[in-house]
């Protein structure tokens, strides 16, 4: 018996194996990602440990590509997941390693960090441009790869780490309940409503308070003068988005792309998502009608005409949902293939969205939800209801 792995398929920019399909091609058309486990995953009996399990979330930076599974397992593929190879990093003064069984970086290699008690379980991923940030049991931050405004939160003037190393712990008796990153910089939420944050700060994305530092090297707490709990964060090119529960969301950082209209509505919706310069949001957990502000120069906002979307993602510059009937549209900046095959002369889905077809799926396995990253397009399959 086989250990049951993701389904996953993808699409668009493919130079360094950022899409996981075992080359290095761009495509117009969805192939399926290729997931390589550590380690076989079988009982004594021969059952599927992971039976079941299921895609949390795909992030991507610019070239490189992480997948967090529901139980814990994440997998890398791209540039800079050659530099996840072997590490050590002092977590509460035990020893944490990671190492592969094979380096094939056009597929998805799974990622396992060993201490002396056993696997840690991988919580949240984030990442930038060229850097990989993992939360450890809700604990600890690690990074790797390069950034030079601060990115990799490590320290002054330090631009790049071949090896994981650990950047934030939060205190005893708190969690971490977020994690995001856009191009620069990175937000930590944690379970008590606070704010962390490092990486490029001078548009204001890490708030006015920090704004003339230009960059923050390492973690610092933010958000001086809010007084409610923040749920969770959006990140966008040069800007931050704080939702919360009981209050309107506050917007951080560069915002001439956006209206103080299309602000005032953030807080009227349920799902919010977050491209490099545009905001798309809905007011249903359904299905639901999209609206979207922003900029839209390669055609990122949604057309007026656009079917309700069970689901919805936003990448660098592009967007990509799932409809009530469970098709794959994209529309918006498709150069590289991202947004399927029928693109103006700019490369672009303007005003109109692509259907993406999807290879036939077994009795019972449904598109479930869709990612997106720099010019790349995820879509998730597995087991309807």
């Amino acid at each position: 018996m086989e250990t049951r792995m993701p389904l996953v398929y993808a699409l668009g920019s493919n130079g360094a194996g950022q899409l996981g399909v075992g080359h290095v091609n761009d495509l117009t058309r969805a192939e399926q990602c290729v997931f390589r486990p550590k380690h076989g995953a079988l009982n004594r009996s021969g059952q599927d440990l992971y039976e079941g399990d299921e895609v949390k979330k795909i992030v991507a930076g610019g070239n490189h590509t992480l997948v967090l599974m529901e139980s814990g397992r994440v997998f890398a593929a791209g540039r800079n997941a050659d530099w996840l190879l072997g590490y050590s990093v002092d977590h509460q003064n035990q020893d944490v390693r990671g190492e592969f069984e094979e380096v094939d970086f056009s597929a998805f290699e799974e990622i396992v960090l060993y201490s002396s008690s056993g696997e840690w379980k991988m919580t949240g991923i984030a990442a930038t441009w060229e850097a990989s940030f993992f939360v450890l049991d809700q604990q600890v931050v690690l990074s790797c790869g390069s950034g030079a405004k601060g990115e990799l939160g490590l320290g002054a003037e330090v631009h790049s780490s071949h090896t994981l190393k650990k950047v934030f712990e939060v205190e005893a008796g708190v969690h971490i309940v977020d994690i995001v990153a856009c191009m620069g910089h990175v937000v930590v939420i944690t379970s008590d409503g606070s704010i962390f944050g490092w990486g490029s700060c001078r548009k204001g994305q890490l708030g006015d308070g920090v704004r003339g530092e230009k960059i923050l090297w390492t973690p610092k707490r933010l958000g001086d003068g809010i007084s409610f709990n923040v749920e969770r964060a959006l990140a966008g090119r040069e800007y931050t988005v704080l939702i919360f529960s009981d209050a309107q969301p506050v917007v951080w950082g560069n915002t001439k792309y956006f209206k103080a209209e299309d602000l005032d509505i953030l807080g009227q919706n349920e799902i919010v998502v977050s491209g490099w310069s545009s905001i798309h949001l809905s007011t249903s957990t359904t299905t639901f009608l999209l609206r979207s502000v922003g900029r839209n120069d390669r055609g990122q906002l949604a057309s007026n005409n656009i079917p309700p979307l069970r689901t919805l993602a936003a990448g660098s510059e592009h967007c990509v949902g799932v409809t009530s009937t469970r098709a794959v549209i994209a529309w918006g900046w498709g150069e590289h293939g991202n947004c399927g095959e029928q693109v103006d002369d700019k490369g672009n889905v303007v005003d109109r969205w692509n259907c993406i077809p999807v290879p036939d799926l077994e009795d019972g396995i449904v598109v479930k939800d869709v990612a997106a990253g720099c010019a790349t397009t995820f879509i998730i399959c597995g087991r309807s209801g």
